[in-house]
């Protein structure tokens, strides 16, 4: 116990140290003040500044990892009250609440689909989902300042007082 003790400040120091070392040194923090409470309506000059001096966040794409992925099987709970058995054909163990539910498949079975907690539920309770294919993206630069993504169909516009509605969007200034 007394040697975890010492290791454990110098472990800490030395992840700390690359995690210091691998820093962007370009990073700098933005005050956005100058955008508190905007809207589409009441953009002011400094914060329309701001926000087209930063367009987008600094950051390098996560490649999509087709193999990891394709070892995974996800399937949606049709309906609240779909049971899980302990077997094919055997025993209730409990009932699906409502809500949106997804299980990841581990086997199957004439009809029936053994589940992640190791139960078992009827193939035609479930409904099959492939993997997401959506990656991510590594952030350069840290969390200095704050950013958001928005995952829908958006427009954007450098112009004050104009709000692109969906379906109004020119393939120029999609997001």
């Amino acid at each position: 116990m007394t040697r975890f003790r010492t290791l454990l400040p110098i472990v800490a120091a030395l992840l700390g140290g690359l995690m210091l070392t691998n820093a962007p040194a370009t990073a700098q923090t933005v005050d956005f003040a100058v955008c508190a409470n905007a809207t589409p309506e009441s953009v002011s000059d400094d914060c329309m500044s701001l926000m087209l001096a930063f367009p987008d966040p600094t950051v390098s794409p996560v490649a999509l990892d087709q193999y990891t992925i394709s070892n995974y099987s996800f399937y949606k709970v049709k309906a609240a009250g779909s049971a899980v058995h302990d077997a094919p054909g055997g025993n209730v163990l409990r009932t699906w609440p409502q809500g949106f539910h997804f299980v990841r498949a581990l086997a199957l079975s004439e009809g029936w689909i053994q589940i992640d907690d190791g139960g078992w539920m009827l193939e035609s309770d479930l409904q099959y989902s492939p993997a997401s294919g959506l990656t991510g993206v590594r952030l350069l630069d840290g969390l200095n300042n704050p950013f958001a993504w928005a995952l829908d169909l958006m427009c954007t516009s450098p112009a004050r007082n104009k709000i692109a509605r969906r379906g109004g969007c020119s393939s120029a200034s999609t997001a």
